[in-house]
């Protein structure tokens, strides 16, 4: 090796001697808070009511007393009709009903397929609500607790020949939802 790297390598080391402990090195430094300030996190909650099932088939009107007990046919349309309650708290919040499941099963499959699921509200007639027409999109205009009714329908159709018949139809997995859009 010669003397210039040597010489390198020894003034390095004696440089990281001084800066480690032999020495001091010192930088100013200054710090200062913000705005006293805090936030906190909004608040999107979803409650029903107990709900009613009517028979809305043209020419048919009145509850369904057990929907455990109706046959549904091709072309009858169900509703089931309950109060929401929402609680929307948050700058810029905005949400969306929508149906959790509609892929029901029914023990050969020959039904549930036929079934066209889809929610309405009137949450567009509720003050503090706006309703987007085509997207469905709802504006919650100030944190409060917002009553809406909302319907869902069942409708059982497109069906041929003799498709969808003595089947049981499992809607336990029926859930709306109320999500943030």
């Amino acid at each position: 090796m010669n003397k210039a790297i040597k010489g390198a390598i020894a003034a390095g080391a004696a440089g990281i001697l001084l800066l480690g402990g032999a020495g001091t090195f010192a930088l100013w430094e200054d710090t200062d808070s913000v705005d006293p300030a805090s936030i906190s996190t909004g608040v999107l909650t979803l409650g029903l009511g107990t709900g009613t099932w009517y028979d809305a088939t043209v020419g048919s009107t009145g509850a369904i007393a057990n929907i455990a007990n109706f046959d549904i046919v091709p072309g009858d349309t169900i509703t089931y009709t309950t109060t929401a309650t929402i609680t929307a708290e948050g700058d810029n919040l905005e949400g969306e009903f929508k149906i959790e499941k509609t892929d029901f099963e029914d023990a050969a499959e020959t039904a549930a397929p036929y079934l066209d699921v889809t929610v309405s509200s009137n949450a567009g007639s509720v003050s503090g609500l706006t309703v987007n027409g085509t997207t469905g999109v709802i504006t919650f205009t100030a944190a409060a607790t917002y009553t809406v009714t909302v319907t869902i329908t069942v409708v059982f159709e497109n069906v041929s020949g003799l498709v969808g018949q003595n089947a049981d139809i499992d809607l336990t997995a029926l859930a709306l939802k109320l999500e943030q859009a």
